[in-house]
Protein backbone atom coordinates (compact mmCIF):
# COMPACT_ATOMS: atom_id res chain seq x y z
CA UNK A 1 0.00 0.00 0.00
CA UNK A 2 1.70 3.24 -1.15
CA UNK A 3 0.82 6.94 0.55
CA UNK A 4 -2.34 7.80 -0.51
CA UNK A 5 -3.23 10.28 -3.03
CA UNK A 6 -2.38 13.13 -0.35
CA UNK A 7 0.57 12.32 -0.09
CA UNK A 8 0.24 11.75 4.21
CA UNK A 9 0.51 8.65 5.80
CA UNK A 10 -3.27 8.11 7.71
CA UNK A 11 -3.38 4.41 8.92
CA UNK A 12 -1.19 2.61 11.07
CA UNK A 13 -0.91 -0.61 8.65
CA UNK A 14 0.03 2.19 6.23
CA UNK A 15 2.39 3.59 8.17
CA UNK A 16 3.89 -0.25 8.51
CA UNK A 17 4.09 -1.11 5.17
CA UNK A 18 5.69 2.14 4.21
CA UNK A 19 8.65 1.78 6.89
CA UNK A 20 9.36 -1.62 6.48
CA UNK A 21 9.43 -0.85 2.28
CA UNK A 22 12.98 -0.34 1.30
CA UNK A 23 11.87 2.14 -1.09
CA UNK A 24 10.09 3.67 2.43
CA UNK A 25 13.25 3.99 4.63
CA UNK A 26 14.83 5.75 1.03
CA UNK A 27 12.44 8.43 1.08
CA UNK A 28 10.99 8.76 4.87
CA UNK A 29 13.11 9.36 7.42
CA UNK A 30 12.79 10.24 11.08
CA UNK A 31 12.02 13.74 10.43
CA UNK A 32 10.11 13.07 7.60
CA UNK A 33 7.89 10.06 10.04
CA UNK A 34 7.37 12.68 12.36
CA UNK A 35 5.97 15.70 10.09
CA UNK A 36 3.27 12.46 9.13
CA UNK A 37 2.38 12.27 12.92
CA UNK A 38 0.28 14.78 12.86
CA UNK A 39 -2.28 13.07 10.06
CA UNK A 40 -2.01 9.48 11.48
CA UNK A 41 -5.44 8.77 12.42
CA UNK A 42 -5.98 6.06 14.98
CA UNK A 43 -9.25 4.67 14.55
CA UNK A 44 -9.67 2.41 17.17
CA UNK A 45 -7.70 0.13 19.87
CA UNK A 46 -7.03 -2.24 17.53
CA UNK A 47 -4.23 0.03 15.99
CA UNK A 48 -3.23 1.22 19.16
CA UNK A 49 -2.44 -2.19 20.08
CA UNK A 50 -0.56 -3.05 16.94
CA UNK A 51 1.79 -0.50 17.56
CA UNK A 52 2.55 -1.87 21.03
CA UNK A 53 3.24 -4.88 19.39
CA UNK A 54 5.10 -3.84 17.34
CA UNK A 55 7.36 -1.67 19.69
CA UNK A 56 7.89 -4.37 21.95
CA UNK A 57 8.60 -7.15 19.64
CA UNK A 58 9.80 -5.76 16.73
CA UNK A 59 13.43 -6.72 15.81
CA UNK A 60 13.87 -3.64 13.81
CA UNK A 61 15.27 -1.10 15.64
CA UNK A 62 14.21 1.78 13.36
CA UNK A 63 10.41 -0.10 13.59
CA UNK A 64 9.92 0.18 17.22
CA UNK A 65 11.07 4.16 17.17
CA UNK A 66 8.23 4.59 14.36
CA UNK A 67 5.71 2.73 16.74
CA UNK A 68 6.91 4.86 19.79
CA UNK A 69 7.06 8.09 17.94
CA UNK A 70 3.06 7.30 17.18
CA UNK A 71 2.12 6.07 20.26
CA UNK A 72 3.08 9.33 21.41
CA UNK A 73 0.90 10.99 19.73
CA UNK A 74 -2.27 9.57 20.84
CA UNK A 75 -3.62 10.70 24.51
CA UNK A 76 -4.38 6.98 25.51
CA UNK A 77 -3.50 5.62 28.48
CA UNK A 78 -3.06 1.87 26.67
CA UNK A 79 0.05 3.93 25.32
CA UNK A 80 1.94 5.29 28.59
CA UNK A 81 3.30 1.72 29.82
CA UNK A 82 4.32 0.72 26.95
CA UNK A 83 6.49 3.58 26.82
CA UNK A 84 7.66 3.75 29.64
CA UNK A 85 9.23 0.35 29.33
CA UNK A 86 10.73 1.09 25.88
CA UNK A 87 12.50 4.15 27.51
CA UNK A 88 13.49 2.23 30.67
CA UNK A 89 14.51 -0.99 28.74
CA UNK A 90 14.85 -0.74 24.93
CA UNK A 91 18.51 -0.74 23.80
CA UNK A 92 18.36 1.00 20.80
CA UNK A 93 18.75 4.86 21.52
CA UNK A 94 16.81 5.81 19.08
CA UNK A 95 13.47 3.83 20.26
CA UNK A 96 14.38 5.52 24.01
CA UNK A 97 14.64 8.84 22.27
CA UNK A 98 10.85 8.13 20.92
CA UNK A 99 9.81 7.58 23.81
CA UNK A 100 11.22 10.36 25.92
CA UNK A 101 9.83 12.70 23.17
CA UNK A 102 6.37 10.49 23.32
CA UNK A 103 6.37 10.97 27.07
CA UNK A 104 7.02 14.32 27.56
CA UNK A 105 4.38 15.44 24.57
CA UNK A 106 1.88 13.75 26.62
CA UNK A 107 3.27 15.24 29.73
CA UNK A 108 3.35 12.01 31.75
CA UNK A 109 3.98 12.99 35.23
CA UNK A 110 4.63 9.63 36.69
CA UNK A 111 7.74 9.10 34.29
CA UNK A 112 8.97 12.06 36.04
CA UNK A 113 11.39 10.22 38.44
CA UNK A 114 12.87 7.61 35.17
CA UNK A 115 13.33 10.71 33.15
CA UNK A 116 15.56 12.77 35.87
CA UNK A 117 17.53 9.68 36.27
CA UNK A 118 18.44 8.76 32.64
CA UNK A 119 19.21 12.80 32.43
CA UNK A 120 22.11 12.14 33.81
CA UNK A 121 23.19 8.36 33.03
CA UNK A 122 22.02 7.54 29.41
CA UNK A 123 25.07 7.19 27.51
CA UNK A 124 23.83 8.39 24.54
CA UNK A 125 23.84 12.64 23.96
CA UNK A 126 20.51 12.29 21.76
CA UNK A 127 18.58 10.71 23.81
CA UNK A 128 20.06 12.43 27.43
CA UNK A 129 18.82 16.04 25.14
CA UNK A 130 15.51 14.64 24.21
CA UNK A 131 15.05 13.67 27.82
CA UNK A 132 15.85 17.28 28.67
CA UNK A 133 13.00 18.54 25.85
CA UNK A 134 10.01 15.71 28.04
CA UNK A 135 10.98 17.16 31.08
CA UNK A 136 9.94 21.18 29.76
CA UNK A 137 7.07 19.55 28.01
CA UNK A 138 5.93 17.60 31.44
CA UNK A 139 6.36 21.53 33.02
CA UNK A 140 7.17 19.64 37.15
CA UNK A 141 9.46 21.88 39.59
CA UNK A 142 10.57 18.34 40.44
CA UNK A 143 13.04 17.98 37.48
CA UNK A 144 14.48 21.78 38.04
CA UNK A 145 17.37 20.88 40.45
CA UNK A 146 18.49 17.92 37.95
CA UNK A 147 18.10 19.93 34.72
CA UNK A 148 20.93 22.67 36.44
CA UNK A 149 22.85 19.88 37.25
CA UNK A 150 23.09 18.64 33.72
CA UNK A 151 23.06 22.40 32.77
CA UNK A 152 26.45 22.87 34.42
CA UNK A 153 27.84 19.26 33.75
CA UNK A 154 27.34 17.97 30.77
CA UNK A 155 29.93 18.55 28.19
CA UNK A 156 27.74 18.34 25.07
CA UNK A 157 26.39 21.54 23.77
CA UNK A 158 23.37 19.48 22.23
CA UNK A 159 22.35 19.05 25.80
CA UNK A 160 22.89 21.96 27.33
CA UNK A 161 20.70 23.48 24.56
CA UNK A 162 17.97 20.99 25.66
CA UNK A 163 18.54 21.72 29.42
CA UNK A 164 18.09 25.70 28.76
CA UNK A 165 15.43 25.64 27.04
CA UNK A 166 13.22 22.92 29.37
CA UNK A 167 14.03 25.84 32.23
CA UNK A 168 12.58 28.17 30.13
CA UNK A 169 9.53 26.07 29.89
CA UNK A 170 9.16 25.38 33.66
CA UNK A 171 9.93 29.15 34.56
CA UNK A 172 10.79 28.32 37.82
CA UNK A 173 13.13 31.31 39.21
CA UNK A 174 16.03 28.44 40.84
CA UNK A 175 17.05 28.57 37.31
CA UNK A 176 17.81 32.32 36.95
CA UNK A 177 21.26 32.27 38.23
CA UNK A 178 22.44 29.08 36.04
CA UNK A 179 20.86 30.61 33.02
CA UNK A 180 22.53 33.55 33.88
CA UNK A 181 26.13 31.27 33.74
CA UNK A 182 24.99 30.10 30.77
CA UNK A 183 24.80 33.01 28.72
CA UNK A 184 29.41 32.86 29.24
CA UNK A 185 29.10 29.20 28.01
CA UNK A 186 31.39 28.39 25.56
CA UNK A 187 28.60 27.37 22.72
CA UNK A 188 27.38 30.07 21.16
CA UNK A 189 23.76 27.65 20.71
CA UNK A 190 23.88 27.50 24.73
CA UNK A 191 24.29 31.34 25.11
CA UNK A 192 21.41 31.56 22.50
CA UNK A 193 18.95 29.66 24.49
CA UNK A 194 19.85 30.25 27.90
CA UNK A 195 18.81 34.43 26.59
CA UNK A 196 15.70 32.88 25.44
CA UNK A 197 14.89 31.09 28.48
CA UNK A 198 15.64 33.64 30.75
CA UNK A 199 13.38 36.09 29.03
CA UNK A 200 10.54 33.70 29.52
CA UNK A 201 10.82 33.60 32.92
CA UNK A 202 11.02 37.28 32.90
CA UNK A 203 13.31 37.85 36.36
CA UNK A 204 14.90 41.20 36.67
CA UNK A 205 18.06 40.03 37.82
CA UNK A 206 18.55 39.00 34.48
CA UNK A 207 18.65 42.38 33.18
CA UNK A 208 22.26 43.52 33.07
CA UNK A 209 23.96 40.03 32.48
CA UNK A 210 21.09 40.33 29.29
CA UNK A 211 22.52 44.07 28.33
CA UNK A 212 26.00 42.28 28.46
CA UNK A 213 24.86 39.74 26.22
CA UNK A 214 24.59 42.26 23.82
CA UNK A 215 28.00 42.89 23.86
CA UNK A 216 29.11 39.01 22.49
CA UNK A 217 28.50 37.53 19.51
CA UNK A 218 25.75 38.49 17.47
CA UNK A 219 24.12 35.28 16.85
CA UNK A 220 22.86 35.38 20.24
CA UNK A 221 21.82 39.29 20.25
CA UNK A 222 18.21 38.27 18.87
CA UNK A 223 17.43 36.27 22.30
CA UNK A 224 18.78 38.96 24.47
CA UNK A 225 17.09 41.49 22.86
CA UNK A 226 13.69 39.31 22.91
CA UNK A 227 14.36 38.26 26.55
CA UNK A 228 14.86 41.82 27.59
CA UNK A 229 11.61 43.53 25.17
CA UNK A 230 9.26 40.59 27.87
CA UNK A 231 11.33 41.85 31.50
CA UNK A 232 10.31 45.28 30.60
CA UNK A 233 12.99 46.40 32.86
CA UNK A 234 13.65 50.71 32.15
CA UNK A 235 17.36 50.13 32.09
CA UNK A 236 17.26 47.83 29.16
CA UNK A 237 15.86 50.91 27.22
CA UNK A 238 19.16 53.02 26.23
CA UNK A 239 20.82 49.34 25.01
CA UNK A 240 18.01 48.71 22.71
CA UNK A 241 17.46 52.17 21.57
CA UNK A 242 21.51 52.30 20.99
CA UNK A 243 21.33 49.27 18.74
CA UNK A 244 18.17 50.14 17.26
CA UNK A 245 19.98 53.52 16.03
CA UNK A 246 23.40 51.75 14.99
CA UNK A 247 23.88 49.85 11.47
CA UNK A 248 24.69 46.12 12.17
CA UNK A 249 26.33 44.52 8.71
CA UNK A 250 24.85 41.33 7.76
CA UNK A 251 23.36 40.94 11.25
CA UNK A 252 21.12 44.28 10.53
CA UNK A 253 17.87 42.19 11.69
CA UNK A 254 18.62 43.01 15.25
CA UNK A 255 17.62 46.39 14.83
CA UNK A 256 14.13 45.05 14.00
CA UNK A 257 14.19 42.87 17.24
CA UNK A 258 15.11 46.08 18.97
CA UNK A 259 12.15 48.10 17.63
CA UNK A 260 9.61 45.04 18.51
CA UNK A 261 11.21 45.04 21.87
CA UNK A 262 10.81 48.94 22.26
CA UNK A 263 7.32 48.40 21.79
CA UNK A 264 6.88 45.60 24.57
CA UNK A 265 8.33 47.59 26.93
CA UNK A 266 5.93 50.15 25.92
CA UNK A 267 7.80 53.05 27.38
CA UNK A 268 7.12 56.39 26.28
CA UNK A 269 10.63 57.71 26.05
CA UNK A 270 11.70 55.25 23.06
CA UNK A 271 8.90 57.04 20.50
CA UNK A 272 11.45 59.77 19.15
CA UNK A 273 13.58 57.14 18.32
CA UNK A 274 11.07 54.84 16.70
CA UNK A 275 9.87 57.82 14.78
CA UNK A 276 12.96 57.72 13.15
CA UNK A 277 13.13 54.46 12.40
CA UNK A 278 9.69 55.44 10.55
CA UNK A 279 12.23 56.50 7.69
CA UNK A 280 14.85 53.73 8.17
CA UNK A 281 16.07 52.27 4.83
CA UNK A 282 15.55 49.17 5.85
CA UNK A 283 11.53 48.65 5.38
CA UNK A 284 11.29 45.75 7.77
CA UNK A 285 12.84 48.15 10.95
CA UNK A 286 10.19 50.78 9.27
CA UNK A 287 7.31 47.93 9.75
CA UNK A 288 8.50 47.07 13.34
CA UNK A 289 8.58 50.89 14.41
CA UNK A 290 5.09 51.01 13.30
CA UNK A 291 3.73 48.31 15.25
CA UNK A 292 5.98 49.32 18.04
CA UNK A 293 4.56 52.84 18.17
CA UNK A 294 1.04 51.23 18.11
CA UNK A 295 2.05 49.34 20.90
CA UNK A 296 3.22 52.26 23.05
CA UNK A 297 0.08 54.39 22.19
CA UNK A 298 1.66 57.86 22.43
CA UNK A 299 0.23 60.87 20.47
CA UNK A 300 3.37 62.06 19.31
CA UNK A 301 3.42 59.36 17.05
CA UNK A 302 0.09 60.07 15.20
CA UNK A 303 1.72 63.26 12.64
CA UNK A 304 4.64 60.71 11.91
CA UNK A 305 2.59 57.79 11.18
CA UNK A 306 0.04 59.67 8.88
CA UNK A 307 2.72 61.18 6.86
CA UNK A 308 5.03 57.63 6.18
CA UNK A 309 0.96 55.95 5.52
CA UNK A 310 0.64 58.38 3.10
CA UNK A 311 3.96 58.43 1.57
CA UNK A 312 4.58 54.36 2.00
CA UNK A 313 4.04 51.68 -1.28
CA UNK A 314 5.06 48.60 1.03
CA UNK A 315 1.64 47.25 2.05
CA UNK A 316 3.24 45.62 5.27
CA UNK A 317 3.91 49.17 6.68
CA UNK A 318 0.92 50.30 5.57
CA UNK A 319 -0.45 48.02 7.80
CA UNK A 320 0.99 48.16 11.07
CA UNK A 321 0.71 52.15 10.39
CA UNK A 322 -3.42 51.95 10.50
CA UNK A 323 -2.98 49.46 12.89
CA UNK A 324 -1.18 51.89 15.36
CA UNK A 325 -3.10 54.79 14.61
CA UNK A 326 -6.39 52.70 16.01
CA UNK A 327 -4.62 51.40 19.00
CA UNK A 328 -3.34 55.42 19.04
CA UNK A 329 -7.03 56.32 19.06
CA UNK A 330 -6.30 59.92 18.55
CA UNK A 331 -8.90 62.19 16.22
CA UNK A 332 -6.81 63.76 13.73
CA UNK A 333 -6.36 60.08 12.10
CA UNK A 334 -9.99 60.03 11.01
CA UNK A 335 -9.34 62.01 7.91
CA UNK A 336 -6.09 60.70 6.57
CA UNK A 337 -7.71 56.84 7.49
CA UNK A 338 -10.91 57.81 5.32
CA UNK A 339 -9.00 58.60 2.66
CA UNK A 340 -7.16 55.38 2.65
CA UNK A 341 -9.93 53.54 2.67
CA UNK A 342 -11.56 54.75 -0.33
CA UNK A 343 -8.27 54.86 -2.46
CA UNK A 344 -5.94 52.21 -0.99
CA UNK A 345 -5.40 49.59 -4.23
CA UNK A 346 -4.96 47.26 -1.68
CA UNK A 347 -7.55 45.15 0.37
CA UNK A 348 -6.03 44.09 3.09
CA UNK A 349 -5.32 47.65 3.64
CA UNK A 350 -8.85 48.81 2.74
CA UNK A 351 -9.86 46.19 5.46
CA UNK A 352 -7.98 47.31 8.35
CA UNK A 353 -8.70 51.06 7.87
CA UNK A 354 -12.11 49.89 8.76
CA UNK A 355 -10.91 48.56 11.75
CA UNK A 356 -9.18 51.49 12.70
CA UNK A 357 -11.99 53.39 12.11
CA UNK A 358 -13.97 51.75 14.19
CA UNK A 359 -11.64 52.23 17.00
CA UNK A 360 -11.75 56.00 16.55
CA UNK A 361 -15.41 55.66 16.92
CA UNK A 362 -16.34 58.52 14.78
CA UNK A 363 -19.28 59.73 12.96
CA UNK A 364 -17.20 61.04 9.88
CA UNK A 365 -16.49 57.36 8.97
CA UNK A 366 -19.87 56.04 9.21
CA UNK A 367 -20.85 57.60 5.37
CA UNK A 368 -17.34 56.27 3.94
CA UNK A 369 -18.13 52.75 5.36
CA UNK A 370 -21.34 52.59 4.06
CA UNK A 371 -19.67 53.74 0.60
CA UNK A 372 -17.03 51.17 0.81
CA UNK A 373 -20.35 48.32 1.89
CA UNK A 374 -21.79 49.32 -1.18
CA UNK A 375 -19.09 49.75 -3.93
CA UNK A 376 -15.66 48.54 -2.69
CA UNK A 377 -14.66 45.77 -5.81
CA UNK A 378 -13.77 43.28 -3.46
CA UNK A 379 -16.15 41.31 -1.80
CA UNK A 380 -13.68 40.70 1.32
CA UNK A 381 -13.83 44.11 2.28
CA UNK A 382 -17.71 44.79 1.84
CA UNK A 383 -18.04 42.14 4.47
CA UNK A 384 -15.47 43.35 6.59
CA UNK A 385 -16.75 46.72 7.02
CA UNK A 386 -20.37 45.28 8.48
CA UNK A 387 -18.60 45.07 11.67
CA UNK A 388 -17.45 48.30 12.22
CA UNK A 389 -20.27 49.74 10.67
CA UNK A 390 -22.23 48.24 13.30
CA UNK A 391 -20.35 49.11 15.79
CA UNK A 392 -20.29 52.91 15.37
CA UNK A 393 -23.87 53.05 13.96
CA UNK A 394 -25.45 50.35 16.36
CA UNK A 395 -28.77 49.57 15.72
CA UNK A 396 -28.97 52.26 13.03
CA UNK A 397 -26.98 50.13 10.70
CA UNK A 398 -30.45 48.54 9.71
CA UNK A 399 -30.90 50.35 6.84
CA UNK A 400 -27.47 50.00 5.08
CA UNK A 401 -27.51 46.23 5.95
CA UNK A 402 -30.83 45.79 4.13
CA UNK A 403 -30.40 48.09 1.67
CA UNK A 404 -27.05 45.29 1.04
CA UNK A 405 -29.56 42.65 0.51
CA UNK A 406 -31.24 44.21 -2.54
CA UNK A 407 -28.29 45.56 -4.10
CA UNK A 408 -25.57 42.73 -3.44
CA UNK A 409 -24.54 40.08 -6.10
CA UNK A 410 -22.50 38.36 -4.16
CA UNK A 411 -24.46 35.47 -1.88
CA UNK A 412 -21.72 35.34 0.88
CA UNK A 413 -22.19 39.18 1.35
CA UNK A 414 -25.60 39.00 1.44
CA UNK A 415 -25.50 36.26 3.96
CA UNK A 416 -22.78 38.43 6.20
CA UNK A 417 -25.56 41.14 5.62
CA UNK A 418 -28.01 38.60 7.43
CA UNK A 419 -25.72 37.47 9.87
CA UNK A 420 -25.30 41.41 11.11
CA UNK A 421 -29.03 42.15 11.36
CA UNK A 422 -29.65 38.70 13.04
CA UNK A 423 -27.21 39.92 16.06
CA UNK A 424 -28.85 43.54 15.47
CA UNK A 425 -31.86 42.27 16.72
CA UNK A 426 -34.08 45.01 15.26
CA UNK A 427 -37.73 44.35 13.69
CA UNK A 428 -37.19 47.61 11.21
CA UNK A 429 -34.85 44.81 9.78
CA UNK A 430 -37.90 42.06 9.04
CA UNK A 431 -39.51 43.21 6.22
CA UNK A 432 -35.93 43.18 4.33
CA UNK A 433 -35.19 39.45 5.67
CA UNK A 434 -38.85 38.40 4.21
CA UNK A 435 -38.05 39.75 0.95
CA UNK A 436 -34.99 37.63 1.25
CA UNK A 437 -36.53 34.85 2.19
CA UNK A 438 -39.04 34.97 -0.37
CA UNK A 439 -37.21 36.14 -3.65
CA UNK A 440 -33.44 35.60 -2.73
CA UNK A 441 -32.53 33.21 -5.48
CA UNK A 442 -29.48 31.52 -3.01
CA UNK A 443 -31.48 28.84 -0.73
CA UNK A 444 -28.57 29.68 1.58
CA UNK A 445 -29.58 33.28 1.99
CA UNK A 446 -33.10 32.04 2.24
CA UNK A 447 -32.74 29.77 4.94
CA UNK A 448 -30.39 32.38 6.58
CA UNK A 449 -33.05 34.55 5.87
CA UNK A 450 -35.82 32.84 8.20
CA UNK A 451 -33.48 32.13 11.09
CA UNK A 452 -32.59 35.62 11.77
CA UNK A 453 -36.75 36.49 11.32
CA UNK A 454 -37.17 34.05 14.39
CA UNK A 455 -34.00 35.04 16.21
CA UNK A 456 -35.02 38.73 15.75
CA UNK A 457 -38.13 37.68 17.58
CA UNK A 458 -40.98 37.89 14.64
CA UNK A 459 -41.91 34.24 14.86
CA UNK A 460 -45.70 35.28 13.96
CA UNK A 461 -44.53 36.77 10.61
CA UNK A 462 -43.05 33.86 10.04
CA UNK A 463 -45.63 32.02 10.44
CA UNK A 464 -48.44 34.34 8.64
CA UNK A 465 -45.87 33.91 5.25
CA UNK A 466 -46.01 30.66 5.49
CA UNK A 467 -49.46 30.38 6.12
CA UNK A 468 -50.13 33.09 2.89
CA UNK A 469 -47.78 31.29 0.54
CA UNK A 470 -49.48 27.82 1.03
CA UNK A 471 -52.86 29.89 0.20
CA UNK A 472 -51.68 31.02 -2.76
CA UNK A 473 -50.23 27.49 -4.10
CA UNK A 474 -53.43 26.39 -3.28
Amino acid sequence: MAIKGSGHITGVEELIEVVRSEQGKEIIHIDRIIEQMQYLDIEDEREVQTLVELLQQEDDGYLRSVAAMALGEIENNETIEPLIQAFTTDEDSLVRSMAALGLGNLKVERAIELLIQSLTTDPEQTVRSDIAWALGEIGDTRAVEPLIASLKNDEERRVRCSVARALGEIRDKRAVSPLIRALRDDHRYVRMVAAKALGKIGNKKAVIPLIQALKGASLVHKNAIIALGRIGDDRALPPLVGMLREPWGEYEEVRKYAARALGEMRNTRAVPSLVLALADEDIEVSRCAAEALGEIMDKRAVVPLIYFLEMSSDEIFRLNAISALGLINDKKAVEPLIKILLIDKSSMVRIEATTALMLLMDERAIEPLIQTLRFDPDSEVRKETMFPLCFIMNKAAVEPLSDILVTEIDSEVRNAAIHHLSVLKDERAVPALIRSFVSDKDSEVRENAARAIKNIGEVNALGALFQEMEISEE
